[in-house]
């Protein structure tokens, strides 16, 4: 967060996420007078909303943190830190930033709704690999797709990285919604594992391979 308006978009993002959360509590109590298994169908909601708003939070301050370092950024290129560690520093702490504030939200919707340890357990799993895996697709797309003259948030959101993040996150994020609804319909059957699994390695592979193209266009990065 550069300056105040930016902190100002975060807030009001994050408002709107509350404004979310209170209606799909209310939306779970009702759902659950007449569906039974309304446990994963209100928990699938809900990681969808936290992918999209994951994806928001990501596509503004994420995506530009290696393009923001502007012109200036030689300095930091001709210093004598890795750049690889460099990129897995901001990966880090965006990620940890990001899963801690979807997952404060996730723990209030479930306390109230009195979700099982188990549905929460698994929703907040593949939460943490989602979380990872958008930090993980913005940065790199950042890396891959820098604009150094480009100050403007809005219009770096809007360019060819920004619209292959918002794409593909999104994409992303609601197969991991499918999948975290199956899981949850077959908690603990022989049939789980399947899916639980397939969840991890979608976002163990994405996030692997987009930290990888990441750090190798990092290495190679000259700022003209």
């Amino acid at each position: 967060l550069r300056n105040y308006h930016e902190l100002s978009r975060a807030f009001f993002i994050l408002f709107l996420l509350f404004i979310y959360v209170i209606a799909i509590m209310a939306a779970g109590r009702r759902i659950g007078n007449f569906y039974k298994d309304y446990e994963g169908l209100v928990l699938t909601l809900h990681l969808l909303a936290m992918s999209y708003f994951a994806t928001t939070l990501a596509l503004r301050f994420v995506f530009p943190l290696i393009i923001l370092e502007g012109r200036s950024a030689w300095v930091l290129w001709s210093s004598p830190f890795d750049r690889k560690k460099i990129f897995l520093e901001k990966f880090f702490l965006t990620g940890i930033a990001l899963f801690i504030i979807m997952l404060i939200f996730l723990l209030v919707t479930s306390s109230a709704l009195g979700f099982t340890p188990i549905s929460l357990a698994v929703s907040a799993t593949l939460l943490l690999f989602l979380v990872f895996t958008i930090a993980g697709l913005s940065l790199s797309f950042g890396t891959m797709f820098p604009n150094f003259h480009e100050k403007n948030i809005d219009r770096l959101t809007t360019s060819t990285g920004g619209l292959l993040t918002t794409f593909v996150s999104l994409a992303y994020g609601a197969l991991m919604g499918l999948l975290n609804f199956k899981a949850i319909s077959l908690e603990l059957k022989p049939e789980f594992w399947p899916w639980f699994l397939l969840a991890i390695g979608i976002s163990a592979v994405l996030t692997a391979s987009s930290l990888y193209s990441g750090i190798k266009r990092i290495r190679r990065l000259e700022v003209t």
